[in-house]
């Protein structure tokens, strides 16, 4: 039986409101090394990316925190050491856990709208579009965790570029600005 085109929107609905969830904005960043440390978020064993104030990027986790140093380790026995007028950025990844919960479900919405909207068996739909819908939907959304990063701290004097993509019944966009 073939659903209605209500029921088709709020099943879309629900994948939108649950994929919203990833573009919500980011807390605010810390201006200093000490804001950073009294806020617990930079804490021993913390993976993370530090780039100086050079452009050169680091992947390590924290070793040690200070008001005015910050010591990584690569987990193969090295360590770099920054002063704070030293980093640019300190970025923490994402988890990949939720982006794979995310996609899964944007995989299920898809498969069940599918189910719904067809004349056809259930059990041929989930075959032919569920399942590699949700298989897609969960490597998509770990593949977006891996690349996305919170940004901790960012120095001040810094350029920013910020691209926000526009999506509405009339338009099609992305808004850039530029900060500094």
């Amino acid at each position: 039986m073939a659903c209605s085109g209500r029921t088709v929107g709020l099943v879309m609905t629900l994948i939108l409101v649950v994929l919203s969830g990833r573009a919500a904005a980011q807390g605010a960043m810390a201006a200093s090394l000490e804001e950073l440390m009294r806020s617990g978020s930079l804490r021993p064993g913390l993976g993370i990316y530090v780039t100086d104030t050079g452009g050169r990027r680091w992947k390590g986790d924290v070793r040690d925190v200070s008001s005015t140093m910050l010591t990584v380790t690569d987990g193969r026995g090295g360590a770099w050491s920054w002063s704070e007028g030293e980093i640019d950025r300190i970025e923490q990844q994402d988890s990949l856990e939720n982006g794979a919960w995310i996609g899964l479900a944007a995989g299920v919405g898809v498969a069940y709208a599918a189910c719904k909207m067809t004349r056809a068996d259930c059990l041929y739909v989930s075959l032919y579009v569920g399942y590699p819908a949700v298989a897609f939907g969960t490597f998509a959304g770990v593949m977006v965790d891996a690349v996305g990063h919170r940004t901790l701290y960012r120095a001040t004097g810094s350029v920013r570029l910020r691209l926000t993509p526009t999506l509405s019944s009339r338009t099609l966009g992305a808004r850039m600005s530029v900060g500094w």
